[in-house]
């Protein structure tokens, strides 16, 4: 049997932080928003995930609307968002990555630890790209 050491503070996604990759741009919707709103600036934006209401940070993704279509269903934003998971702005990309994997998830808010508020969302496609970049400039 083969074993491995890892030393994970020389893995290159340590050193990048979230806060230096994310996308400042918070798109929002209220909680009564109807399931068409959501999809229609999901759609408009070219986006996956949504933050919902002004109070807490919850969110609502592509997937959550897709699973929620169904005939003669009234359903609103408030009804499929989920408590979003979060990160701090930084964490380093690493730690995000694991944060993704461990909850099956494609989408963190990044929060500012002192504010206590969503700064931006990182998406698995953003870790990806710092990914691909560093590995090709190795």
């Amino acid at each position: 049997m083969l074993s491995a050491v890892v030393d994970l503070a020389s893995h290159p996604l340590e050193h990048v932080r979230v806060g230096d990759c994310l996308s400042s741009t918070l798109l929002t919707c209220d909680g009564d928003a109807s399931l068409t709103e959501v999809a229609r600036l999901l759609s408009q934006h070219r986006v996956h995930a949504l933050l919902v209401g002004d109070h807490s940070i919850s969110v609502v993704t592509d997937r959550d609307v897709i699973a929620a279509i169904g005939p003669g269903r009234t359903v609103y934003a408030r009804d499929i968002a989920v408590e979003a998971l979060t990160v701090p702005a930084s964490a380093s990309l690493r730690q995000a990555a694991m944060l993704l994997t461990q909850h099956h998830a494609t989408h963190l808010i990044a929060v500012d630890e002192a504010a206590g508020r969503p700064v931006g969302i990182l998406s698995d496609s953003d870790i990806l790209a710092v990914y691909a970049a560093i590995g090709s400039a190795a």
